[in-house]
């Protein structure tokens, strides 16, 4: 036992030593308690087998015809190293009808090095879903997007949902906006 020269050491001691044990209470009552709810809750509800942004890229890239096994365990290393915008953009090209395995793999190391924002990612998935387009359109999409300010990207809007679009008539707007000042941006974004 300690030599105590004044009462207030001693309370002081105290506490502090009473006050480790109300934590390690605290933690024993309370979080394993709510962890353990929480993992049987997520199980019962499904939520354990919730897909990741990544594990949704690996299987849309899997899905592409033509891929082997082979190529596929090689470029998934990649895949993981990818920005969540890489990834949505990566997706948006797997999604094109006639995407052969060379060419996503050629979309996938081409987009390792493309400086990509989350914008031109949701725009590239609107782009990407008109009818007729091809993957050069939306490498020609990236480029003219890529030196846009952020004002010029905001007033694209949801260009997606304009029916009978064109690539050459997204083309033809994104020429449009990046004459405007930005005044006029947000005016056409409203």
């Amino acid at each position: 036992m300690y030599r105590f020269q004044f009462f207030r050491d001693y309370m002081v001691v105290l506490f502090c030593n009473n006050l480790k044990n109300l934590q390690r209470s605290l933690v024993k009552l309370f979080f394993l308690p709510t962890s353990v709810a929480l993992i049987h809750f997520s199980a019962l509800n499904g939520l354990a087998s919730v897909n990741t942004p990544l594990e949704i890229t690996l299987a849309q890239f899997k899905q592409v015809p033509c891929l082997t096994e082979e190529r596929y365990s090689y470029y998934k290393g990649i895949i993981y190293s990818l920005s969540y915008p890489k990834m949505r953009a990566l997706r948006a090209f797997c999604s094109l009808p006639d995407l052969k395995a060379a060419e996503a793999i050629d979309v996938l190391e081409k987009l390792v090095f493309f400086p990509l924002s989350f914008d031109q990612a949701r725009f590239l998935e609107m782009f990407l879903s008109l009818s007729d387009v091809t993957i050069d359109d939306g490498w020609k999409f990236l480029e003219l997007t890529s030196t846009l300010e952020f004002t010029a990207i905001q007033a694209m809007g949801e260009f997606g949902q304009s029916d009978n679009l064109t690539p050459e008539d997204v083309y033809s707007m994104l020429n449009s906006i990046t004459l405007l000042e930005d005044s006029g941006r947000w005016a056409v974004k409203a």
